[in-house]
């Protein structure tokens, strides 16, 4: 995601700058996605002439300016300059700039996009639209359209093939695990986001559950018992209630806030 982030959506190929970059971003605490998300924000603000050398204390935000992008990385995690301006993030920063800065700000409730992209990966469309953080990945991304996982397609969503003839789950197959098509998203985005929220309350990596997916909540449900000495865990089913209701409070929240 660094690499995403700094790289080609800064119009940068230096691999060497790019984990320069990451590395300052990992000592100074910020995050790489949201930080390489709003420098390409101010340089399309910079091409566009919305902002001038002036504005950026005399940085000149072309894509590509590998100098620019250390600078503004250093100005940012110490709040100073044009980096106050950045650290807000990118939906506050279009707000202060200008309506017409708004297109270039990529956001979903004020949090950054990551390189999934919505437009052609339909089930990363859903989870930004329907997730508590907006566009964030770790919540209840569905990797198994992503990358082909069929036999973990299965698995994680077996509800789906229940009694239907061999044809009709080949087909329900290949389409769940299409990218870019609809079918079944809306099923597969609700029931990876509950599974997600008990992996978060387990402390487990998410990688374990995306890329590759080894962890699914059968796994969990072992796991918690031995962990917590209560029986009660040990059933899916219970543990798919804990974790709904644990997304239900976080929307309730946002509604709360005039989220929707």
């Amino acid at each position: 995601e660094g690499t995403m982030a700094f790289g080609s959506n800064c119009g940068i190929d230096d691999y060497d700058m790019i984990l320069y970059v990451c590395d300052l971003c990992n000592k100074y605490g910020i995050d790489q996605i949201s930080l390489g998300i709003a420098i390409s924000f101010l340089m399309e603000c910079y091409e566009n002439g919305f902002i001038t050398k002036k504005d950026c204390d005399g940085l000149e935000l072309r894509w590509g300016n590998k100098e620019a992008v250390v600078a503004l990385t250093h100005k940012t995690a110490k709040r100073e300059g044009i980096g106050d301006l950045l650290a807000e993030g990118v939906k506050r920063a279009s707000q202060k700039l200008g309506k017409k800065t708004e297109r270039f700000a990529m956001h979903v409730k004020g949090q950054e996009i990551s390189g999934q992209d919505g437009r052609t990966h339909r089930s990363v469309a859903l989870t930004h639209a329907v997730g508590a953080r907006g566009a964030d990945h770790l919540r209840s991304l569905v990797t198994v359209d992503q990358l082909g996982y069929k036999e973990a397609a299965r698995k994680r969503y077996k509800d789906l093939f229940k009694g239907k003839p061999k044809k009709q789950q080949e087909v329900i197959l290949n389409e769940l695990c299409n990218p870019y098509l609809e079918n079944y998203k809306a099923y597969a985005v609700k029931i990876t986001e509950d599974v997600f929220a008990i992996r978060d309350a387990l402390v487990v990596c998410w990688y374990t559950c995306g890329w590759p997916p080894i962890f699914w909540i059968d796994d969990f449900a072992k796991i918690m018992p031995l962990a917590t000495g209560e029986e009660a865990f040990g059933s899916i089913e219970e543990l798919m209630k804990i974790g709904e209701r644990q997304v239900n409070v976080k929307r309730a929240f946002n509604i709360r806030e005039g989220l929707t």
